[in-house]
């Protein structure tokens, strides 16, 4: 499967639905933009459990970049394989500010369609 890395990527607004939103990218190979992430709060942007999720992603695929703008408010997720890498284990501390289930909902369903 070749992913086409030239397509225009899909556009979504705010933080809402996030991890289901990468795991879809993921699974469909097409590129997202997430913009105005919490805009209109005292604290802009992309929580820090939400970007320690997007480095687990990043540890787990193989070619995924992931960019986010100074302000955190606008995200660019270009997806790559779903492959952890010749079995090797992985080792990530999560932020504590969320449970072990955030991270696990999203590298269970991306588990399944890994190599």
């Amino acid at each position: 499967m070749s992913i086409n890395q030239n397509s225009k990527p899909l556009e979504y607004f705010g933080h809402t639905y996030l991890r289901q939103l990468i795991v879809l990218s993921l699974y469909s190979g097409k590129s997202i933009v997430v913009k105005d992430i919490r805009a209109n709060e005292t604290n802009p942007g992309l929580a820090s459990y939400e970007v320690d999720l997007l480095k687990l992603i990043e540890k787990i695929t193989n070619g995924t970049e992931v960019n986010i703008n100074k302000t955190g408010t606008r995200l660019i997720m270009r997806p790559g394989i779903i492959d952890a890498g010749e079995g090797a284990p992985i080792e990530h501390n999560c932020d504590l500010k969320r449970s072990i289930t955030y991270y696990l909902e999203c590298i269970l369903l991306l588990g399944i369609f890994g190599k």
